[in-house]
């Protein structure tokens, strides 16, 4: 059922941006290199390829159900955020998909993505979900937080409601989502 979702977005290719305050907030898509939910048969074919190089080093990402995200989209990404730097706005980018801790849910080109956020002092935080478990990780003063799923559950719920201060993050989780406060 998943190609028959109306994805509600605000650009064509699945990533955008607004900002509010000072604060913007990037959208990825890291679905545009798939094999599990692309109809396009190039990035079905990258995706492909990601996962073999990956196998051949070792790499634990390197399963089908993960994406990645094109060069194009990076190149926007940097962007972005060299945007966000000249306007000295603080910067949250969510995905599906995970860049920090390494982990088998991992973006296929996480380390690219890496590449790219070490060079601003700006991010604040990178939310995602894809590991149902949840996750945290730290990587140059960013926070990557996971967000619980609760698909594998038969009554359990997830949630969480972010809530944005001048110095701090406050999570407020709901279910099996804990609550937590994140300095920055």
């Amino acid at each position: 059922y998943k190609k028959r979702l109306p994805f509600l977005q605000q650009s064509r290719e699945g990533y955008y941006s607004f900002v509010n305050e000072n604060f913007r907030f990037i959208f990825l898509n890291g679905n545009e290199i798939s094999t599990y939910i692309s109809n396009n048969k190039a990035a079905i074919k990258l995706a492909n390829d990601y996962i073999d190089t990956l196998k051949t080093k070792g790499g634990i990402n390197a399963v089908e159900w993960n994406g990645g995200i094109s060069v194009r989209q990076l190149d926007w990404l940097k962007s972005q955020l060299d945007e966000a730097s000249g306007k000295n706005e603080k910067v949250f980018i969510l995905c599906h998909f995970p860049v920090v801790p390494d982990n088998v849910h991992n973006l296929l080109n996480y380390k690219d993505v890496l590449t790219i956020l070490e060079k601003y002092r700006n991010i604040i935080a990178w939310f995602n979900g894809h590991n149902h478990s949840g996750n945290y990780g730290n990587f140059n003063m960013i926070h990557f937080v996971t967000f619980k799923g609760m698909v594998e559950t038969e009554s359990g719920n997830s949630f969480s409601v972010v809530e944005v201060y001048k110095n701090k993050l406050w999570i407020r989780g709901a279910g099996r989502e804990k609550s937590q406060i994140l300095a920055y």
